[in-house]
């Protein structure tokens, strides 16, 4: 019984009356630039109701609402398209009433170029044709009538139907579009049904416009029973809307700040002027005002910094633990006042990324195109929710992970026997098969029990950190403290400590030797350095050796860990041919665990090399280190200064290992 009350209820549409009206214009009404011409007034400054200010503005959004589907028509020929393969009516179809209908679109195919590549979109118009117009007449042919259709919602993920609202009656609904069926005739005139015997006919969505601005702007403007509060404050229609009204006095008098906001704010507020910061604190008095809504505006001409202003505004709202609702009129603004607060936000995080799941971007991702905001993934809703459920997935998340850290370092050996049969089983499999196929000697190589410890142990920590570090970005605040972050914190270094271990380990139990290089492009620091390590050599007793070439003398070469010693200083950033890329790729490629570079900050920075491309990101990563606060290092640079007869106050061309 239910259901067929659930059948029998209307379909709403929202902004129906709006489409109802788009589809009332013949194609001569929509080809007709002064079709609402002698419709359009003057906008009055003065409106005696809040009704009559919201009328005003209807005019206006038909008449644009109708250029934007006449520019549409002028660019016909280029418009995107696709090819309709169903057409089906719609449980809640209505004979020239509501004229539902669900269709189904061909898929383009990868091979196939985007260009003039079409989807439906929820609230698009588009027109219905049986060939691909070239020109507006192709709409209006004779026997075919033009007929345009409105995208009521996203398609179905497991059927793929798209739920449409057509403007005139389709024939032929209930029979798919398909190369190998004989079909009737698809048309839109009088002799609809005429059968055709060898020819396929194919049904085409030719794109117009999207709607769904045009509608909510539509709704806006015809909510007469709505809440309309804020517009009338607005308007200064209510007694307490005055300017001198809109101000708290009773909250301004005390003047509600946050004490960790008070420290920083002199800091933060640095790069506003008096009226930007005053438009903030405002802002925040305003918020912690409990006695009255209120609404306060930001203007000025372009460039005068008002979103810089919005961006501190909501930074310091974000500090004060204030949940804020931002919208914008366009996707533009939205991205640029959400990329100004993260840019605020991350330089004030202090444990990673810990604190970003309390902003969230939502909305259409393709429409906002924010693959080219990579910067904006982190607080992107689908995004957000991609890799949130990864996380906590039962095969993929991180009790999974941490279940078969813990298992493995517990008792490895099932674990490897289990390696040990399913390799076998493969490798007993490929033999079977034709001698033509092959494999990878990778693929073919069995670890041994040290070997897949090793590699398991470091494939699953990195898998445990990635869900950590994912955990405390992505989730808000309240799901998860600030302790439960440090710990995550501590675990993501015991488990790089453990990692260091066994690499420790490995080089002892095999009593397999260390290999150090150094390269010097300088002949005479390559003759000085093998001097001072010349104790360490390939055939010495120590646990490790070093071995100190040229650039030349390294091609081809690799050691566990490589020391570049770029030492010289300038005030120039001549580096010499260092400068070279294919140099500097050879020096750069030689470690196979570790890589030190030894040189003058200031030198390889003002090279406009990729020297100074090294620097920017070892800062950037945190891996830019000064070799006077090591003690150790300090107390070698001091001794080697000594016996080479050199002060520390040395001239300003002395060297500075960094």
């Amino acid at each position: 019984m239910d259901e067929e009350n659930e059948v029998k209820k209307p379909f709403e549409v929202a902004g129906r009356s709006l489409i109802d009206l788009v589809f009332s214009w013949s194609l001569r009404n929509v080809l007709d630039r002064d079709l609402y011409k002698h419709q359009m007034t003057k906008i009055p400054k003065t409106f005696s109701t809040v009704a009559s200010y919201m009328k005003s503005f209807i005019p206006s959004l038909i008449e644009e609402t109708h250029s934007d589907l006449l520019s549409s028509m002028m660019a016909l020929s280029q418009a995107p398209i696709c090819e309709i393969l169903t057409v089906e009516t719609s449980k809640h179809h209505k004979a020239l009433k509501d004229l539902f209908y669900e269709i189904t679109v061909r898929k383009t195919r990868k091979t196939e170029s985007n260009a003039g590549k079409y989807e439906p979109k929820v609230g698009d118009i588009f027109a219905l044709t049986n060939i691909r117009p070239k020109c507006i007449d192709d709409l209006n042919r004779p026997g075919n009538f033009y007929l345009v259709a409105y995208v009521l919602r996203s398609k179905d993920d497991s059927s793929g139907k798209l739920p449409i609202l057509s403007s005139k009656p389709i024939s032929g609904e209930g029979y798919c579009w398909g190369p190998e069926i004989k079909l009737p005739h698809v048309n839109f005139g009088p002799n609809r049904f005429k059968q055709i015997e060898s020819k396929r006919e194919t049904l085409f969505a030719v794109y117009l416009m999207n709607t769904i601005t045009n509608v909510r702007v539509w709704n806006a403007l015809n909510s007469e029973e709505a809440n309309t509060n804020i517009i009338k404050n607005v308007l200064k229609v209510q007694p307490n809307s005055s300017d001198d009204e809109n101000s708290c006095t009773i909250c301004f008098s005390k003047q509600i700040y946050s004490p960790a906001l008070s420290r920083k704010w002199s800091k933060m507020c640095s790069d506003l002027n008096d009226s930007q910061k005053a438009a903030v604190l405002n802002c925040i008095s305003l918020s912690k005002c409990h006695h009255h809504n209120a609404i306060k505006l930001i203007w000025g001409p372009p460039g005068t910094g008002k979103t810089k202003t919005v961006g501190m505004s909501l930074f310091t709202l974000f500090k004060l633990k204030c949940r804020t609702l931002t919208c914008a009129p366009t996707n533009t603004a939205v991205l640029e006042v959400t990329a100004r607060l993260l840019r605020l936000v991350n330089q004030s995080l202090n444990y990673g990324k810990y604190g970003l799941g309390d902003i969230i971007l939502f909305g259409n991702g393709e429409q906002m195109k924010i693959d080219k905001y990579n910067d904006l993934f982190e607080v992107f809703l689908d995004t957000r929710l991609n890799i949130l459920s990864k996380c906590l997935a039962p095969l993929s998340g991180w009790k999974h992970w941490l279940e078969s850290l813990i298992g493995l370092l517990e008792d490895p050996q099932p674990h490897y026997m289990l390696y040990v049969k399913r390799k076998r089983e493969k490798h007993n499999k490929g033999d079977d098969q034709d001698d033509s196929s092959s494999t990878s000697d990778d693929e073919n190589h069995l670890l041994s029990f040290d070997e897949f410890v090793k590699k398991k142990i470091v494939y699953f920590s990195e898998q445990l950190e990635t869900c950590m570090v994912n955990m405390y970005t992505h989730l808000p605040t309240s799901c998860i403290s600030l302790e439960v972050v440090k710990d995550m914190i501590t675990v993501s270094d015991l488990l790089t400590l453990i990692k260091s271990i066994m690499y420790r380990a490995e080089f002892t139990r095999t009593k397999k030797k260390v290999s150090v290089g150094v390269i010097s492009p300088y002949n005479a620091q390559v003759n000085a350095i093998q001097l001072r390590v010349r104790n360490y050599s390939e055939v010495s007793g120590t646990d490790f050796s070093v071995r100190v070439r040229s650039v030349d003398g390294f091609q081809g070469g690799e050691e566990d860990v490589i020391i570049i010693s770029t030492v010289r200083c300038n005030w120039n950033g001549s580096v010499g041919f260092l400068s070279d890329c294919q140099r500097a790729n050879v020096v750069l490629t030689r470690a196979r665990y570790c890589l030190w570079i030894l040189g003058n900050e200031a030198t390889l920075r003002n090279s406009n090399s990729i020297w100074k491309k090294l620097i920017l990101d070892a800062k950037k990563r945190d891996c830019f280190y000064n070799a006077d606060d090591d003690k150790n290092l300090a107390q070698a640079i001091a001794a080697a200064r000594l016996e080479l007869n050199q002060t520390v106050c040395a001239a300003a061309g002395a060297e500075q290992f960094t």
